[in-house]
């Protein structure tokens, strides 16, 4: 049998990756539930659309509406 030596810094580097991937799969799954809600879609749709056509407000000029 043969003797297996770990360095802290391995341990360390290995626990760092495994965080990593977890919070990439945090992030697929809120990806996928947004995807999958075809009202949240169509306003994020909308939005861009809006965005594209120039229908938004600075935030200078938000400013000025909301204190109106």
């Amino acid at each position: 049998m043969s003797e297996v030596v770990l360095r802290r810094s391995d341990l360390e580097n290995f626990l760092k990756a495994i965080s990593k991937i977890k919070d990439e799969i945090e992030a697929i799954q809120e990806e996928l539930e947004i995807l999958l809600n075809d009202d949240f879609v169509k306003k994020i749709e909308e939005g861009l659309n809006d965005v594209r056509e120039g229908n938004i407000y600075s935030l200078d000029e938000f400013r000025k509406v909301v204190r109106e």
